[in-house]
């Protein structure tokens, strides 16, 4: 600690670099993880999906699929046109004991054709199960229910002040970070990252995906929708569906998903190299600051033999000296990560700073590289120079 202490003030900026290179790297592979999910979640659907953006704001998403339907209905490819909603209860039927829970609702085909990476359990299915309409959860409050428990919520009807209460069960929960479909954006003669039609609900305290109600209670349709077609559906013959939709500005599958891969790439175009700047800087000092140090206190080395410590003990200490960085550096890394991860502003996603397997390995693989070099470069000094030869009167 002696010799850490000679060097406060660099060793302290080395240590934080290294903290801030470790958290960059676990928000960068979270991001990468993230959308890679998304990404895989198209590639992998039953179907393939056409978004059609609604250029006539006035037009509701529910009269945009009536027309959708009414011109596509000579394709035999079309399977369907989406009807995902959203709506707002409470897990009180008290209203003065008010404790929300947002409610995504999708019909049979897109429940089919888009799930939600989920962390446990399964996707829900079309059936009930013992009476209860099957869902998935999420939501930082999540962790307070298993798979098979049942949540009933209460959620306005199209009746004033009239409530209906519905029970879930619970068959999945969905992985981190929560994202679902918001189908509202419009993006016209532009490029669309598949990640910007969903919203994240990190922030929200409890959130249920499930069936399209049959039940007459109050929802909000999203201002687009999505049109399903069969999978072998030829790509010239969706050119031509999309030529014929002229109603609606659109997007295939394939499209979004190649936005998104050009989005990753510009984005690890950026950062990437910054990182691997930042890392062989901190890596350099670090290293440097062992072989330097180990050089300095040459003579405080043959204190040690003199009192009778081994070479074997020596280069020990040199061994700690090292691991103090990561040590240190590795406690800021945890505390950084804490504090981004309960933070709940909406300004920062918090899950991004969550410690995943990958995101484990990379960074251990990292500092134990950095470790191992900076205690063998001081270990073959003190090696070289015995202690006989250090305490020998010139």
């Amino acid at each position: 600690m002696k010799m850490f202490k000679k060097n406060k003030f660099l060793n302290s900026i080395l240590i934080v670099e290294l903290a801030c290179i470790s958290v960059i790297l676990v928000v960068v592979i979270n991001m990468s993880i993230n959308n890679t999910n998304i990404m895989n979640t198209f590639k992998n659907s039953s179907y393939r999906i056409i978004y059609c953006m609604n250029q006539n704001r006035e037009t509701n998403a529910d009269k945009l699929a009536d027309t959708l339907k009414e011109k596509t209905k000579r394709f035999k490819w079309v399977i369907g046109i989406s009807n995902i909603r959203r709506s707002f209860g409470s897990l009180n039927k008290d209203a003065s004991k008010d404790k929300a829970v947002n409610i995504f609702m999708m019909d049979d085909e897109s429940k089919k054709a888009i799930k939600y990476p989920l962390s446990k359990g399964k996707w829900f299915d079309v059936q009930k199960i013992n009476g209860y309409e099957p869902c998935v959860i999420g939501g930082y409050l999540s962790n307070k229910y298993k798979i098979g428990d049942i949540i009933t919520a209460y959620i306005p009807t199209e009746q004033d002040n009239v409530k209906k209460e519905i029970s879930y069960m619970v068959t999945g929960i969905l992985s981190k970070p929560e994202k679902v479909l918001s189908l509202n954006l419009t993006a016209l003669n532009m490029e669309l990252p598949l990640s910007l039609l969903y919203k994240s609900q990190t922030e929200t305290g409890l959130f249920i995906v499930t069936s399209l109600s049959k039940v007459s209670i109050s929802s909000v349709p999203y201002g687009n929708v999505f049109i399903y077609l069969d999978k072998s559906c030829p790509e010239d013959t969706i050119n031509q569906l999309k030529k014929e939709i002229s109603i609606a500005y659109t997007k295939t599958d394939t499209e979004l998903i190649n936005d998104e891969q050009k989005e990753i790439s510009h984005l690890m175009s950026l950062l990437l190299p910054f990182i691997i700047m930042l890392f062989l800087v901190s890596s350099c000092g670090i290293i440097s600051m062992c072989m330097l140090t180990t050089l300095k206190n040459m003579n405080q080395f043959k204190i040690y033999y003199i009192t009778g410590c081994t070479q074997r003990r020596a280069i020990l200490v040199t061994g700690i000296y090292s691991l103090l960085y990561f040590v240190l550096s590795g406690l800021l890394f945890i505390g950084i990560l804490h504090y981004f991860n309960t933070r709940r502003t909406g300004r920062i996603e918090s899950t991004l700073f969550i410690l995943n397997d990958k995101s484990l390995l990379i960074v251990c693989i990292s500092s134990i590289a950095v470790s191992v070099v900076s205690f063998i470069i001081p270990f073959f000094l003190l090696k070289r120079n015995k202690p006989i030869d250090m305490l020998r009167i010139s």
